[in-house]
């Protein structure tokens, strides 16, 4: 038996929780061995203070800060705004050439067989 397991919680100990969560499920798999886990990643995020600079307060030309996510899972179309002006900032192109990418070699074309 092999899947895959996506968990998330805002508890203050949420690593304990989680590993407590997963071996609690696992043990309850009704096929005599407990499964093993063969690869398990854990990042914890935080949301920013409001002491920390944000893209337009940034002290180092040198430096790009973009704004925190959203601790919602839903990506908000607001976060490729900030992508963009960074963009812009890095490379000093326009904002028409922003995510304009060109055709590579070979795509595109048909298959022939």
């Amino acid at each position: 038996m092999s899947g895959v397991l996506y968990a998330l919680t805002s508890a203050t100990n949420a690593f304990e929780t989680l590993d407590h969560a997963m071996q609690s499920l696992l043990q309850g798999v009704a096929e005599g061995k407990v499964p093993e886990v063969l690869w398990k990643m854990q990042f914890t995020q935080q949301a920013r203070t409001s002491s920390q600079p944000s893209l337009a307060e940034g002290t180092n030309e040198h430096v790009i800060m973009l704004p925190p996510l959203s601790t919602d899972v839903v990506f908000e179309d607001s976060v490729l705004e900030s992508v963009r002006t960074a963009w812009q900032q890095i490379t000093g192109e326009s904002e028409e050439a922003f995510m304009k990418f060109e055709a590579r070699e070979g795509a595109g074309e048909d298959e022939e067989g």
